[in-house]
């Protein structure tokens, strides 16, 4: 028989936090806790990278699982579950310390400020580029407008000329 490495043990909550990701910041709550991972009440992608807060203390991690509206995240760092559930103060002595990374999985830390930054100038970029194109296109159409106005006048005076030279 195969030997399983003990679960974790959970502490359960319904602890209300502020999360990020790529798209924003939204409230979420947290259903349990443990010293690699938290439950969220929400549905998210596998593999995406949040940002938790609960008061001053942030923790970063990565979707391992999703479905019936919750969604497991595994931890960059070890959660401190005493303090994220307020039955200690935090202070310097017990700050996070990074976690022991799973051999088979590890995980790629994404600085989701340099994403959000990315996205900010690729939507300077595009807003830019719309611009340029109308001006382009106002541009196109008001030379055509004159083209045909100067092609009008020109064809009239060619006919005038034409009519005053056949009356002599």
């Amino acid at each position: 028989m195969a030997d399983f490495k003990p679960r974790e043990q959970r502490h359960a909550t319904h602890l209300p936090v502020r999360m990020r990701t790529v798209e924003g910041w939204s409230d979420v709550s947290i259903g349990n806790v443990s010293r690699h991972g938290v439950m969220l009440k929400c549905r998210l992608p596998r593999g995406m990278v949040v940002e938790l807060r609960h008061g001053t203390i942030s923790i970063v991690g990565r979707v391992v699982w999703s479905g019936d509206g919750r969604c497991g995240i595994r931890t960059r760092c070890q959660v401190d579950q005493e303090c994220l559930l307020g039955r200690r103060r935090k202070t310097r002595s017990n700050i996070e310390k990074p976690a022991a990374p799973a051999a088979h999985r590890t995980l790629t830390p994404v600085r989701i400020d340099a994403i959000a930054d990315l996205s900010k100038r690729i939507a300077w970029f595009a807003d830019w580029l719309i611009v340029a194109f109308a001006g382009i296109a106002l541009a196109v159409m008001t030379a055509h407008l004159a083209m045909t106005t100067f092609e009008d006048a020109l064809s009239r005076a060619s006919a005038g000329l034409e009519n005053g030279a056949h009356n002599r």
